[in-house]
């Protein structure tokens, strides 16, 4: 009985060592120190076109006016194209002290030359008054066909695609969420003269979009990991104390009856137990008895006789029969 509860224990106590092993691995794998970033506020920048195209009257559309997402701006039955811009500025927690400066530069180019407007170019040109915030451009594809062809002849080139791009550079200043901010949103757009598949004007993008956010990142000690290291190496001392008398009791209770007793248990067999020199020999099988007495019912029944060999304070009794032997140990 005191041999299987000692066993119990030694189970109990190797998976709980076992355990305690693990969760120490996994506590000095934990950082000492992390880090938690939270988002104070949020900003957006939104810079939007839009046109309305008039038409001359003609068969593919069967209108006059076309509006972005509504047809391919065929320049042979264009008229012009005007092109608004917007721009917007928000914020959660509503921005404060919001200042605004910008300025339009444009530029005109095509596959061989690039020639940037002045604003009086641009006035007359694109009806477009670059200190606008909000501003529009007329487009009147026409007229600018012959300020291409004009350039072209200087340049003594020519192109198969135009291009037209604005470039609004937009300065903001502002207070989100307590904190000053300071963006240079740039929403370009380009108004493409195309002849790739058949002569047709492009504009894109449409609409162009700046998201900011602000905050703020704090570095946080894990207290809990130096408690859980602590507590993983105590486990395992405590686990590893226990383990080790569990063992001890598991090997005291294998050595059968008192050191005392060894006499006693052979007195009342000693017309079948032969004291030998012999070292027990090996064996393919070996059965261990509880008892002594169990070894000499064995013996009775197989009708041999018991051997006795003494190893220091070891003794086996055991039992020859064939490849078996039966045997039973005790320690004096």
């Amino acid at each position: 009985m005191k041999r299987n509860l000692a066993q119990a224990l030694v189970i109990i106590f190797l998976i709980t060592t076992i355990g305690a092993v693990l969760a120490t691995v996994y506590a000095y794998q934990q950082p000492l120190e992390s880090t938690e970033t939270t988002t104070l506020a949020t900003y957006s920048q939104h810079g939007q076109y839009y046109y309305i195209a008039e038409l001359f009257p003609n068969v593919i559309y069967n209108t006059t006016i076309l509006r972005p997402g509504e047809g391919v701006l065929w320049q042979p039955i264009l008229s012009h194209v005007n092109v608004t811009f917007n721009y917007a500025f928000s914020g959660t927690p509503t921005p404060t002290n919001v200042s605004l400066t910008n300025y339009v530069q444009v530029e005109m180019s095509s596959q061989k030359w690039t020639k940037t407007l002045s604003p009086e170019d641009a006035m007359d040109w694109l009806a477009l008054n670059t200190t606008d915030l909000n501003f529009t451009v007329f487009v009147n594809s026409t007229r600018l066909y012959e300020i291409f062809k004009i350039i072209d002849e200087e340049t003594a080139s020519s192109s198969s695609q135009y291009n037209i791009t604005i470039s609004p550079f937009i300065f903001q200043r502002a207070t989100v969420g307590g904190k000053a901010v300071y963006e240079v949103f740039n929403p370009e757009v380009v108004i493409m003269f195309r002849q790739d598949m058949g002569r047709f004007i492009d504009i894109t993008p449409l609409s162009s979009v700046n998201q900011k956010s602000i905050t703020e990142t704090v570095t946080i000690k894990n207290t809990w990991v130096e408690t859980f290291k602590t507590a993983t190496i105590a486990g395992i001392v405590i686990s590893g104390i226990a383990l080790a008398v569990s063992l001890f009791l598991l090997f005291r209770s294998k050595s059968g009856e008192a050191p005392k007793s060894i006499e006693k248990m052979i007195s009342p067999h000693k017309d079948i137990i032969v004291d030998t020199a012999q070292v027990p020999p090996a064996t393919k099988a070996v059965v261990e008895t509880s008892s002594l007495d169990d070894l000499v019912r064995t013996a009775e029944v197989l009708a041999r006789p018991i051997m006795h060999s003494v190893m220091g304070n070891e003794h086996t009794f055991f039992i020859l029969d064939g490849e078996t032997k039966y045997q039973y140990k005790a320690f004096s």
